[in-house]
């Protein structure tokens, strides 16, 4: 990077020397296929889940919260996760009705309704990873 970039005023994700190339086709096929197998482990994990325990889960999830163990600490953590996630996906869709109904579901599918969220978008977005996180809109007007 020269002092001509760093004196510049460009936006932060357009001051790198790293080839654009680079940065949105290897580490992009390495997040989507990362995605696509968190997404196959977790249908198959809570398909097993599910033909085992039934789908009574909520009085097991509250318990394990008032139960002051880590089991509750794990349930509150990720619930944290996935409200933040639920936020950011309404974010990204500048709080549309679509944007809300994604949202919505994030707390009945999980990590793998975010994860193949993402796998979506990630193709929706042409593997651009700042089209992917801030939406196409928001994105464009960085340029």
């Amino acid at each position: 990077m020269t002092l001509q970039v760093i004196a510049e005023h460009r936006p932060f994700h357009q001051s790198f020397v790293i080839p654009h190339q680079f940065l949105t086709e290897r580490p992009m096929l390495a997040f989507r296929l990362l995605l696509a197998l968190i997404v196959a482990v977790l249908l198959v994990y809570t398909g097993v889940v599910v033909a085992t325990q039934g789908l009574n889960f909520i009085p097991i999830f509250i318990g394990d919260i008032q139960a002051m163990q880590w089991p509750g600490q794990f349930n509150l953590d990720s619930s944290a996760l996935l409200l933040l996630s639920g936020l950011w996906i309404a974010w990204r869709h500048y709080f549309s009705l679509a944007g809300i109904a994604f949202a919505l579901l994030v707390p009945l599918g999980g990590a793998s309704w975010v994860c193949a969220y993402l796998l979506l978008a990630s193709f929706r977005a042409g593997g651009d990873a700042v089209v992917l996180m801030l939406g196409e809109k928001r994105a464009h007007q960085l340029v």
